[in-house]
């Protein structure tokens, strides 16, 4: 049965190495909003600021009000649970999860929903 137990280690190993590529990932695709700012404005004017932290947390404010909650990265996609839901903003609120320099900008949402993003250097 050596060979069997040699076979369950690989498999063990093949599991954690999936699971530390997966971490590394999630680590890539959002490290520069990491010790930053996400700054978005929607149609009517209205400035959110979102501070994610590597423990899967998130904070900000809009207008004078502030929000927490935890942020998660599936099937290519960043999710924000909030603790307490935000007005016409879905909950959890899931979008594309890609790789963004500090100071590009871009849009997200259509029509009425769409808003400008930018990724601001610190907090």
């Amino acid at each position: 049965m050596k060979g069997g137990k040699e076979m369950v280690r690989i498999l063990w190993l093949g599991v954690v190495g999936a699971f530390a590529a997966t971490c590394a990932l999630a680590g890539d695709v959002l490290e520069s909003r990491f010790d930053n700012t996400i700054v978005s404005v929607d149609s009517k004017g209205v400035e959110t600021r979102l501070y994610y932290h590597r423990d899967n947390t998130f904070t900000g404010t809009r207008e004078e009000a502030e929000f927490r909650g935890t942020w998660s990265l599936a099937d290519g996609e960043v999710c924000l649970a909030f603790d307490t839901p935000l007005a016409d903003i879905p909950n959890p609120f899931c979008s594309p999860a890609e790789a963004r320099q500090i100071g590009e900008t871009w849009t997200a949402g259509e029509g009425d929903q769409q808003m400008t993003i930018t990724l601001v250097e610190g907090r």
